[in-house]
């Protein structure tokens, strides 16, 4: 049922938070986060209607989902499979919405990067 839960969790990011952060009406990931969320809908329904889970099966659910999504998501992601040395430039770097040099929240460090990745463009 976590994974069902995460389905559910991936849309709000990519339906909302991405586009939003985007400035997009679409983004990677959301067009499978919608089929998705047909086939979790459907299959909370059923396990409903069947009468195969109970409240403390949604209760280890949620633990198992926020376990997965504080710790092994980003642990994976962004320490086991993340290469420093990668010859691939950052997307970050690479993206049109992260150049924006006029918010206070982007650190002076980013914000030099940014203006060289710029002059070397032109």
């Amino acid at each position: 049922m976590a994974p069902i839960l995460f389905n559910l969790m991936e849309l709000v990011i990519h339906g909302g938070v991405a586009t939003s952060a985007m400035k997009a009406p679409y983004n990677p990931g959301l067009a499978t986060s919608l089929v998705w969320l047909i086939l979790s809908v459907w299959y909370i329904i059923e396990i409903y209607h069947q009468h195969l889970v109970t409240g403390i099966d949604w209760w280890i659910a949620i633990g198992y989902l926020i376990a997965w999504t504080v710790i092994a998501l980003p642990v994976g992601t962004f320490i086991l499979l993340s290469d420093r040395d990668s010859p691939t430039p950052s997307p970050a770097k690479n993206c049109p919405a992260s150049r924006s040099t006029g918010g206070s929240s982007t650190p002076p460090s980013t914000r030099n990067e940014q203006t060289a990745i710029r002059q070397e463009e032109q």
